[in-house]
């Protein structure tokens, strides 16, 4: 009785008969990860919040939400009697209610509350230094001399560039906002006086600049 197994076997089959062996020893399975795979498994712990990239505020929006500020706080059924939660979700709606931003991504109240701190504190800081280039002003100069001046100065207190001059033209006149930039303003100054030290450490609650307390 034969012991070799090959015996019998035509030379193709010898051949087929080795490699599924050597398969089997040499080249153990190897599992396949595909980069789908990696993607769809870090995929699953996101949120939908967090899968949708946020959107950034254009000059539009930043025009509504001054809108939807400015007439919800004058609003006189709700007026400074309405709570901070209460109120940010009004002017959310009234945000959300606009035609100009219609179609676009809800903007949360919570949103819409930071990005108005953001515009009131740099309009705030634009204005003083458009003040203080109002001082500078010299025969012959024209408005767009002194803009141009009130961006120098603004660069130059606070090292960067200001962007909102949108929302700073639709604030600027706004009787408003004037008198709630007068009173920081005053108070800025109080403050200074009272502590004798530079304008900027001491209002930091504030954040007004120094030349808008002078």
């Amino acid at each position: 009785m034969d012991s070799n197994p090959y015996m019998n076997l035509n030379f193709v089959d010898l051949l087929q008969s080795q490699q599924d062996t050597s398969v089997g020893v040499e080249f153990p399975s190897i599992p396949f990860l595909s980069t789908q795979a990696t993607e769809g498994r870090n995929f699953e712990h996101k949120t939908p919040s967090e899968r949708k990239e946020r959107r950034t505020w254009s000059p539009t929006d930043d025009v509504v939400l001054i809108s939807s500020w400015l007439n919800t706080s004058k609003d006189p059924l709700v007026g400074n009697e309405q709570r901070s939660v209460a109120f940010w979700k009004r002017v959310a709606a009234y945000f959300e209610a606009s035609p100009k931003v219609g179609g676009c991504e809800k903007r949360e109240s919570s949103h819409c509350k930071q990005r108005w701190q953001k515009i009131n504190d740099l309009v705030s800081k634009f204005a003083g230094a458009y003040e203080a280039a109002t001082r500078e002003k010299r025969s012959g100069q024209n408005e767009n001399d002194v803009l141009k001046l009130a961006h120098e100065i603004f660069f130059t207190n606070h090292n960067k560039k200001f962007t909102l001059e949108h929302a700073w033209k639709e604030l600027r006149n706004d009787q408003k906002w004037c008198a709630l930039y007068t009173a920081k303003k005053c108070t800025a100054a109080i403050r200074v006086l009272a502590y004798g030290t530079a304008a900027d450490p001491v209002d930091e609650y504030l954040r007004l600049g120094e030349s808008t307390t002078q």
